[in-house]
Order: structure tokens, then sequence, then C-alpha cells
């Protein structure tokens, strides 16, 4: 595996990390900013994250599985059954 296809498919997962947290939010009809004042995670971070150009932190994954009411491992979950 090339260094190129590394980083594609690391890009990849954190575009699928982004989906399955903005899934979460929306499904529990937040917007952005009440995510942010609920899980106090910042508004940029949440965007950024949604978008798949962060990683997550494993505190912000905590925090947002918190508001979500989920375990942490739903967030990072690459496919779904």
């Amino acid at each position: 595996m090339s260094v190129a296809e590394v980083k594609t498919n690391h890009k990849e997962q954190m575009m699928i990390v982004g989906e399955n947290i903005r899934r979460q939010r929306k499904a529990m009809s937040y917007d952005v900013v009440e995510l942010s004042i609920l899980s106090r995670v910042s508004e940029v971070t949440i965007k950024r994250l949604e978008a798949g150009y962060d990683n997550v932190t494993l505190e912000t994954l905590v925090k947002l599985a918190n508001v979500f009411k989920c375990d942490p491992s739903e967030l990072l979950k690459l496919y779904h059954l």
C-alpha cells in the first residue's frame, strides 16, 4: 500500500466519521449552534469534523456521544449494517 493510498483511506475515514456526527446531530434535530452549546465543542470544530477536515479527539468524541446518548464507537463506525 502506497503513502497516497493510506492518506486517501485516512481522508475517507475522516469523512465517514464526519457523516456519522452529522447524521446523529440531524436525527436529534440539533443545528450546529445547539450541539456546540450542549457538548461544549466549538461550532468551528463541529463544522470541520462534519466536513472531514479534522481528526476527532477522544475528548470531543466522548462529549458528542454524551449529547447523542450513544456509545462513542457509534460515531467511529466506518460502515453501517
